[in-house]
């Protein structure tokens, strides 16, 4: 997505490697002085089950310390599951909206 200074990236997280990897490959690869990233996590409460590097906050901590250099370039957005919605539908809302 083109912005008006540059890219528009949005990078969906859940804590597997591979989200992270594309994380790092546009923030060390893509990403230019004009350029923006969105990093999104949809959760679920619910699933308390999972691994601590897992948990929403904990991943939170970790893309927000990350993005914190950008400025007004990177934005976080976690939002709680909305039943109503399959993950990938509210991920695309998410882009649309940012």
């Amino acid at each position: 997505m083109l912005s008006a200074g540059g890219l528009n990236f949005l990078v969906a997280v859940d804590g597997s490697p591979a989200a992270h990897l594309g994380f790092q490959v546009v923030i060390e690869n893509l990403l230019r002085h004009t350029d923006k990233i969105t990093v999104a996590h949809i959760f679920n409460r619910a699933k308390t089950y999972l691994p601590y590097d897992q948990h929403p906050e904990n991943l939170h901590k970790i893309y927000e310390t990350q993005t914190i250099t950008l400025g007004s370039r990177g934005l976080l957005v976690w939002q709680e599951i909305d039943e109503r919605k399959t993950t990938k539908e509210q991920v695309v809302d998410i882009a649309v909206e940012n």
